[in-house]
Parts: structure tokens; C-alpha cells; sequence
């Protein structure tokens, strides 16, 4: 091992838990932003791995900053939430109103002005 390298066990848990909990709250930050704009079908999170906890305690200094970030990602993934749960009743009632109109396959009538 170099000296730029050090395990989990060897790094200052407060250095681990920070970097970690940043990583935490720019996901928490990407989704709030991703919701706020969720009429641009084209805006995404992007897909990072699952997040997990360092293996090194958490100090005692940061418990209240997890705390917060914990609430925060709570309440965003009750938003996160009831946007999927609108989406698919928006879907079924799509889905409900095609059936009704029963499209099909036909092409859709075309105006032609032609004088007579």
C-alpha cells in the first residue's frame, strides 16, 4: 500500500462520513431538481450505484447533518412517490380515453380546402 492510499479503517472517520453524506446529498439535490422540472420529459437524475454507509462509525459532530439529510431523502422519496403514482393514473386515463375513441389503425381525417 502507498502512502495515498489508505484503507477505510486507516482514514479519519470524519473525512469518510463528509464525503460520504456530500455524496448523499447531491443524489437527494439531483432528484428535488429533477422533480421540480418534471414537465421536461427529458430531464433525468442520473443513475448512480446504491448508495451505502462507510464501514467507520459515524462522529458524533455529523449526526445532526445525517439526521437532516435522512429527513430530507424521506420526504423525497414520498415525492418521488406520489409523482409515479400520478403518472401511471395519467396513464390508465389515457390509455381509458384511446379505448373509448377507438382510434385503431385508421388514418385521421385530413382538411382539404378545394374550391368548388
Amino acid at each position: 500500500m502507498t502512502g495515498e492510499q489508505t484503507s477505510s479503517q486507516d482514514a479519519d472517520p470524519r473525512a469518510v462520513w463528509a464525503a460520504a453524506l456530500e455524496a448523499l446529498e447531491a443524489d437527494v439535490v439531483e432528484t428535488e431538481r429533477a422533480l421540480a422540472v418534471q414537465a421536461q420529459t427529458d430531464v433525468l437524475p442520473e443513475i448512480r450505484p446504491t448508495w451505502q454507509a462507510p464501514a467507520v462509525p459515524l462522529p458524533a459532530e455529523l449526526a445532526p447533518r445525517a439526521a437532516a439529510l435522512l429527513a430530507r431523502h424521506q420526504d423525497m422519496t414520498a415525492r418521488v412517490e406520489r409523482a409515479m403514482l400520478a403518472i401511471r393514473r395519467q396513464q390508465a386515463s389515457s390509455t381509458r380515453l384511446h379505448a373509448r375513441l377507438d382510434l385503431g389503425t385508421a388514418p385521421r381525417p385530413v382538411y382539404v380546402d378545394k374550391a368548388v
